[in-house]
């Protein structure tokens, strides 16, 4: 995979980010990093401060990532924007050495207990220097650009000791640049099954089989957050190995980001979940603007929340209905007031109206065999290539897990999911047309 990286960082107060990263890590430099990277052709963008661990280990803690923005190219400039950033790089022509830590043994990621740690990737030669500009789209956020070259920053003493504040996104965000330490890109060729994304599975297997134990040892109920079909998927492959059994559940029949639930349950398979419905309506109706669900959790993750701890959401004309971890439903009741620019109203412990959780409309696709690839394409309008090439990236599921491969055939009753596209329930095949293709009925989920 062809990959096009930016990196900015800029200069903050480091006694505000001691109070902000997590318990076990304290913070090196002042500094906060934006890594931007177009894989493919898809944009990718994340948050990081460099940190060392309890156990002396150095690299960047990942704050945030977003990775349903997008990107525009003009000449030498490439700006990308999420729901909370907007950046821009242009190239100067000058190579040299990254101005990052020359230390860095990679990142954390959150998982489900803790962070882990994914490998740096190892790149040899020089990084071309960029002009630089940013802006947080938040209420509280802040600003910078840079000049193309490098700024040295150095670590500073304790002065101030602020109050601990949650380690999220709005809450680094609202920390005032001092100056833009520098800006780079790069580019490079990454395997797509790299040992990077290989440790990265596999150290969030091992999680999962530790709670699975803690589960069985304890003889007591443990749950993830909401899983990704990918996380699901990465369960799924342990489940022989697990010590205590496992089930999945999103708050509704029909959801695709759900929680796992590890240990003995008893009664009904559903309850206990601690899930609850949040729904977010406008104040006014009239006044509100054509929401989208990239709004809606755009507002939740402003909060300041992990997106693990926020499920489905399901939009309904301009109100949405969001299925969140039931310990923070009256968080997002008290703090969410804005989508957009519409002024909203969030309660907690909503019901979705009958008939308005997920709906499918049924419809008739053609095609020359009974194959996942072929079915996508037609499903999703799509041209064989395109379909081929979800495959590759592993962006497409069947009933929750990691498709085969593009020659698979579905069975009735099968739930497929082309991520970024959507998903639809392969119905039956009805009969054959005059040219000797399939007539297969599906239901698309709208």
């Amino acid at each position: 995979m062809h990959i096009e990286q930016f990196v900015m960082a800029y200069e903050v107060e480091q006694d505000r980010l001691r109070a902000l990263v997590p318990h076990g890590f304290k913070s090196l430099r002042p500094v906060l990093r934006i890594n931007a990277e177009i894989r493919g052709g898809t944009p990718y963008v994340e948050f990081n401060t460099a940190v060392e661990a309890q156990d002396g280990t150095r690299g960047w803690i990942n704050i945030g990532a977003w990775v349903d923005g997008s990107f525009t190219r003009e000449g030498e400039t490439v700006a990308f924007e999420t729901d909370m950033l907007r950046i821009s790089f242009t190239g100067v022509g000058i190579r040299g050495g990254c101005p990052a830590e020359k230390d860095s043994a990679g990142c954390y990621y959150p998982r489900a207990l803790d962070y882990v740690l994914c490998p740096a990737e190892k790149i040899d030669f020089p990084k071309e220097f960029c002009d630089c500009s940013f802006t947080w789209l938040t209420k509280t956020g802040t600003s910078g650009q840079s000049t193309g070259k490098s700024v040295p920053v150095f670590p500073t003493e304790q002065q101030v000791l602020y109050p601990r504040q949650m380690f999220s996104v709005t809450n680094a965000a609202a920390i005032p640049c001092k100056q833009v330490v520098g800006a780079y890109k790069v580019e490079f060729e990454r395997e797509r099954n790299n040992a990077f994304m290989n440790n990265d599975t596999e150290l969030l297997k091992k999680r999962f089989a530790e709670l699975s134990r803690r589960a069985d040892g304890r003889g007591c109920l443990l749950y993830s957050g909401f899983l990704s079909l990918n996380e699901q998927s990465a369960l799924a492959s342990i489940a022989r190995t697990l010590p205590a059994p496992y089930s999945l559940y999103g708050g509704a029949e029909g959801c695709e980001r759900r929680m796992a639930r590890f240990g003995y349950a008893e009664g009904d398979d559903t309850e206990g979940y601690p899930i609850d419905i949040i729904e977010i309506a406008p104040k006014s109706e009239k006044f509100a603007s054509d929401l989208t669900h990239r709004d809606f959790l755009g507002a939740l993750m402003h909060t300041g929340v992990e997106r693990e701890k926020i499920g489905d959401i399901i939009v309904r004309g301009k109100r949405a209905y969001a299925f969140v971890e039931a310990s923070l439903a009256p968080y997002f009741a008290d703090t969410l007031e804005t989508v957009g620019r519409t002024s909203v109203v969030c309660r907690a412990g909503a019901v979705v109206p009958e008939g308005e959780l997920f709906r499918t409309e049924e419809s008739i696709v053609r095609v020359s065999s009974l194959r996942l690839d072929a079915l996508i394409a037609q499903a999703f309008r799509l041209s064989r290539g395109d379909a081929a090439e979800l495959f590759t990236a592993e962006r497409v599921f069947v009933n929750g897990a990691l498709a085969k491969g593009p020659s698979a055939a579905p069975k009735e009753g099968d739930i497929i999911s082309a991520r970024g596209f959507g998903r639809f329930i392969f119905s039956a095949v009805s009969g054959q047309s005059k040219k000797g293709k399939l007539v297969v009925e599906i239901k698309r989920y709208v």
